[in-house]
């Protein structure tokens, strides 16, 4: 509860995102803290919205998952911009085949 604490979070919002997602309790704090650390420093989001997300933070493997669709992500944004661009969150949420099938196959920018 102390480490959850120092993101700012209250107890009935840990409580809550312990109940949305209790196997969040079984990832080592290592693995939490890397992948809060990325969405954070990196990402800029702030920790509360990241928690509000409690899948991503402890499902997601920031090495094989999170660090190379951002990557991609970033890229295509930069290429793409639009008006009303989804946010990395929104994008974690797709498979990968959807992800790269939105953004990749079909770009003009492929080759």
């Amino acid at each position: 509860m102390k480490y959850w604490a120092t993101f700012g979070l209250l107890e009935d919002e840990m409580k809550d995102i312990f109940r949305r997602n209790p196997y969040i309790l079984n990832d080592s704090m290592d693995k939490l803290q890397k992948n809060m650390d990325f969405f954070m420093h990196t990402v800029g989001l702030p920790a509360k919205f990241v928690l509000s997300y409690p899948n991503l933070v402890s499902h997601c493997s920031l090495e094989c998952r999170i660090k190379p669709l951002h990557k991609v992500w970033s890229a295509v944004s930069a290429m793409q911009p639009s008006k009303h661009p989804r946010s990395l969150i929104k994008e974690l949420k797709l498979s990968e085949r959807r992800f790269l099938e939105e953004h990749v196959y079909y770009s003009p920018h492929a080759t």
